[in-house]
């Protein structure tokens, strides 16, 4: 599945379990209704800039699979190439 919006907050959790970042889409957290893109931190070295500045405030297109976590929807992104920018 492809979701597309804008990118309202970030998070890179350097120090919880995976160094998880967070891209939450459409509203911030902790508001239950954002989309989440998850980047893990194994993951960042394959991103030329550190996501949660180089997508933040940027609208986006965001294609993988779509899980629920807790009640929130989120797709979990291991390559830049999941991720579009939209002009």
């Amino acid at each position: 599945m492809t979701v597309e919006g804008p990118v309202a907050g970030t998070d890179y959790a350097e120090s919880s379990n995976g160094s998880p970042t967070f891209l939450n889409v459409g509203v911030d957290y902790p508001d239950s209704s954002r989309f989440v893109v998850l980047i893990w931190g194994e993951d960042r070295s394959a991103f030329p800039d550190p996501p949660e500045d180089y997508y933040s405030g940027k609208t986006i297109d965001v294609t993988g699979t779509i899980t629920d976590y807790n009640g929130v929807p989120q797709i979990e992104v291991s390559s830049p190439d999941q991720i579009e920018i939209v002009q």
